[in-house]
């Protein structure tokens, strides 16, 4: 299932260490994902010794702050780390 290998992915991408990405996933159909969590990564300036904090765990949920720029979420139940928003990753913005 796409779905729970981008979940994989999200967690492992988001998150400090030094991610690999299996070859036949980067040839395959879900290649744009990530790439989008690869940028992500790069833009929240994420290394293999970033802090993170996790938020919630539990059944259905999974949510975690990561550095100071980026926040991510795995599961069916809600969160965000600010109200009316919805999405897996989130990457904060500085001007």
């Amino acid at each position: 299932d796409d779905r729970e290998l981008l979940m994989g992915y999200a967690y492992i991408l988001t998150h400090p260490g030094l991610p690999c990405i299996f070859w036949l996933d980067w040839m395959g159909p879900i290649r744009g994902k990530i790439i989008e969590l690869v940028q992500a990564r790069e833009e929240a300036g994420v290394t293999a010794t970033t802090p993170w904090t996790v938020v919630d765990a539990g059944p259905g949920l999974y949510a975690a702050f990561v550095g100071k720029n980026l926040a991510m979420k795995l599961g069916s139940k809600p969160w965000s780390p600010n109200q009316g928003v919805s999405k897996r990753v989130w990457a904060r913005v500085t001007s």
